[in-house]
């Protein structure tokens, strides 16, 4: 007959104490939380402030317009959106377009002088996302 092995050399497994497994997931939770801020965090956008030329016509940045055009080309003049910053949260705001400048766009109806645009808005950004600003 055969003899029954009982295991590998009878040695008995090693026991950890109870507090090793969720310390290791406090390490592990504690590690991760910078790319769990940096992967939730609000996206940090610049911002510009609309203005007006010698004229009195209002101005904003071309890059601050989300064109309506067709390929996503700023046809001014005509319709066009710009996001406004209010209390933390990226608005899109309709606007009427006039002439293109060098790098300003004239804008007749729909932005206040004292609003706050985003400067060049990422594709990705859409109505009501909360953001962070630099000046």
């Amino acid at each position: 007959m055969h003899k029954a092995r009982s295991g590998a050399g009878d040695i008995p497994a090693p026991r950890f104490p109870r507090w090793v497994a969720p310390a290791l997931l406090l390490v592990i939770a504690a590690g991760l939380a910078p790319l769990w801020w940096e992967v939730t965090s609000p996206p940090l956008l610049a911002i510009a402030r609309p203005w007006r030329d010698a004229a009195g016509v209002l101005l904003v940045p071309a890059d601050a317009v989300r064109a309506q055009g067709p390929q996503g080309r700023l046809a001014a003049p005509g319709p066009g959106n710009v996001f406004v910053i209010k209390n933390g949260v990226a608005r899109l705001t309709r606007v009427r377009l006039g002439v293109l400048r060098d790098g300003a766009v004239e804008v007749h109806e729909g932005l206040e002088e004292s609003a706050v645009v985003v400067a060049n808005p990422p594709r990705g950004l859409e109505d009501r996302h909360r953001v962070a600003v630099r000046p």
